[in-house]
């Protein structure tokens, strides 16, 4: 039994159409619902033989004459877009009417009445003529889709011969669109499409090309650039199928291409991000490790800035050790204010801007970068007349840090040389000419090409030559904040320039005022707090020392323990910030929740600023930074003492 409806799914398989001028028709749908056992629809009018046209059906019989003529189905069906196949019948001999609609396009003829095995043969033809036609229909409809998709889309389809330059066989209309360039322009030649590949990418694209064709593989994806006729810059990526002759030489390449810009740029976008995320928290551990570093060397510092002191007041005017503890005082003195530029230089040191002589903070400068220059880089210094500026010293001794390290750098494995200059100058300065410092670093290097100079100030951009600062982007910040400018100039293979101005100020320095003894206890008590056993005892002896009374506790716990159960009373805590269990901070709380009233200087081998904002809950009275030498303590804790209890009651640190 045939099936004829499954296999096309279609409602309405057969259809005979007829009406009362073809009265054979009832007689054969009844044998056709017989031979293939489905439903045979029969059709009366034009309207019904359309309405199953475009429910799907297969086959329409329909009579040679008439109003139902397969003429009228096969237009019919044109209009409707039914591949449906029209077989005409009827009784009439005469071989011009059979002519006639084969000619209007029905597959078949089929004279009525026939033998059952003409009818099924017939039948079962045109079914199968239907079903090719529906299949090429869909097929032409399918490839009509991509076309449109081709068109619109970003997908461009090409073949190229193999042949040099790539010369194009065959590309989809829309490459216009991506190219810039006709798919006329690329079928005739004028445009070879080598020529549209960036010309930094093309040499390695052909390489690529030919390394696949010569390996054997089938397909292979590459991603490059092009340049448009009008000069833009698009990124593609291309998947190419290699045809090859019978020998397996490749004949021809064929593929698509795809616009990848935006993807290209989100992704270096993303790249760069997670870049500058990593330089971010590479730059915040160096300052959490300087912080930390400086911390504990200060520890130390304080411990020899005391003992050291101490031992000097206790020798004779002309004992001969008093010149090598002199030394030591100096090489401890030189060590703390190493400390504070390591600081500086990792970004977590805090901004005071003072007038300055700046040619202080450069010859401050060069003992840390005496031993950070390569021994194959020699670094000249001409330091002019003084060079006042209001500027914080830490701040500028970066920039200077930084601009030289990056010019030893530049200088790469030649024997380098880097000049440092400092004078003053007239410059214009936010469009006003007026009297500045300058200073200048220059160097022998190899120099920057006009594309890396336009970029060096984009933030964390590096080179090969650059890596071991912030970057010219911070240093430039912090010059502009100091009301100043940064320029560069740099020429290959000769060297670069780097020039800061800063404009003069007319205030003076500040003299460094006289160490003067401070005043003398008042039988005040003390009570140092200390986690570092020998800073505690040096703090205590110097502040015995000066007459002061003192106990020592060496945690926050054991401070408020001995505060419990002290017979004499506590005038003041000397307590050290940064200490385990129980922190300065939080021992400070407990402080002055018991006694509002005490007096509490508070002491750290951090930066004032740090130390006073982790104390934020609660401030003391004062803050002294390590290390400090015994005067330098002895003078912080009588001015706390004495502020607390002047009438007009100066109240703690805010």
């Amino acid at each position: 039994m045939h099936s004829i409806a499954t296999t096309l799914n279609a409602r309405h398989a057969l259809v005979v159409a007829g009406d009362g001028q073809a009265p054979d028709a009832a007689e054969l749908a009844a044998r056709l619902e017989r031979e293939f056992g489905v439903h045979v629809a029969q059709v009366r009018t034009p309207a019904e033989l359309e309405r199953v046209l475009r429910d799907g059906a297969v086959v329409a019989l329909c009579p040679l004459h008439g109003a139902l003529s397969a003429a009228h189905a096969v237009q019919t069906a044109c209009q409707v877009g039914s591949p449906c196949a029209v077989l005409a019948y009827g009784s009439d001999l005469e071989p011009s009417a059979w002519i006639a609609a084969l000619r209007c396009g029905a597959v078949d003829v089929l004279r009525v009445p026939a033998e059952s095995g003409d009818v099924v043969a017939r039948v079962e033809r045109a079914c199968a003529l239907a079903r090719n036609a529906k299949l090429q229909r869909d097929a032409t409809l399918e490839l009509e889709r991509y076309r449109r998709f081709f068109q619109a889309g970003p997908v461009i389809v090409f073949r190229w011969r193999a042949a040099p330059g790539w010369p194009v066989e065959d590309v989809s209309p829309n490459v216009i669109q991506l190219f810039g360039v006709s798919a006329e322009d690329f079928l005739s030649g004028a445009a070879p499409y080598s020529a549209s590949v960036h010309p930094e990418d093309l040499e390695r694209v052909a390489r690529e090309v030919q390394a696949h064709a010569s390996s054997g593989v089938q397909s292979f994806d590459q991603e490059y650039r092009i340049v448009r006729p009008d000069g833009e810059v698009r990124w593609l990526y291309d998947h190419t199928v290699i045809t090859r002759d019978e020998s397996g030489a490749a004949t021809h390449f064929a593929g698509y291409v795809l616009d990848v810009t935006s993807l290209e740029r989100e992704r270096r976008t993303r790249t760069e991000a997670e870049r500058l995320l990593l330089q971010a928290q590479k730059l915040e551990s160096l300052g959490i490790l300087a912080g930390g570093v400086a911390h504990d060397f200060n520890n130390l510092l304080t411990t020899m800035l005391g003992e050291a002191t101490l031992a000097l007041g206790s020798l004779a005017p002309d004992a001969p050790a008093r010149t090598q503890i002199g030394n030591v005082l100096s090489a401890a003195r030189s060590a703390s204010a190493l400390t504070r530029q390591m600081l500086a230089y990792a970004g977590r040191a805090s901004a005071t801007p003072t007038p300055c002589d700046l040619r202080a903070p450069v010859r401050d400068v060069l003992r840390l970068l005496e031993s950070s220059l390569p021994k194959r880089v020699r670094l000249t210094v001409e330091l002019g007349e003084p060079a006042i500026v209001l500027a914080d010293a830490g701040q500028i001794q970066q920039v200077v840090m930084n601009l030289v390290l990056n010019s030893a750098e530049a200088c790469g494995e030649r024997e380098g040389l880097i000049a440092l200059r400092l004078g003053r100058v007239h410059a214009v300065l936010g469009g006003v000419e007026r009297e500045c410092v300058q200073i200048e670093v220059e160097d022998n290097g190899e120099g920057m090409s006009p594309a890396t100079l336009a970029r060096v100030f984009e933030p964390f951009f590096s080179t090969k030559f650059q890596g071991r600062g912030l970057g010219l982007s911070a240093v430039r910040g912090i010059v502009q904040a100091h009301g100043g400018e940064l320029q560069l100039s740099s020429r290959q293979g000769v060297g670069t320039l780097a020039r800061v101005q800063l404009p003069l100020s007319r205030e003076t320095v500040a003299p460094k005022s006289p160490i003067s003894s401070p005043a003398a206890a008042r039988g005040e008590r003390v009570l140092v707090v200390d986690d570092e056993p020998a800073v505690a005892r040096v703090a205590a002896r110097a502040l015995q020392h000066f007459g002061y009374s003192t106990a020592i506790a060496a945690s926050g716990r054991e401070a408020l323990a001995l505060l419990e159960r002290a017979q004499e009373r506590v005038d003041c805590v000397l307590l050290d910030r940064t200490m385990p269990d129980l922190s300065g901070e939080e021992t400070l709380v407990l402080l002055r929740e018991r006694d509002p009233q005490l007096v509490v200087v508070l002491t750290s081998g951090y930066e004032e600023a740090q130390s006073l904002v982790a104390a934020r809950r609660v401030s003391p009275n004062a803050f002294l930074r390590k290390p400090y030498a015994p005067d330098e303590l002895a003078r912080a804790v009588r001015a706390a003492l004495d502020a607390a209890r002047a009438p007009q009651g100066a109240g703690p640190l805010s």
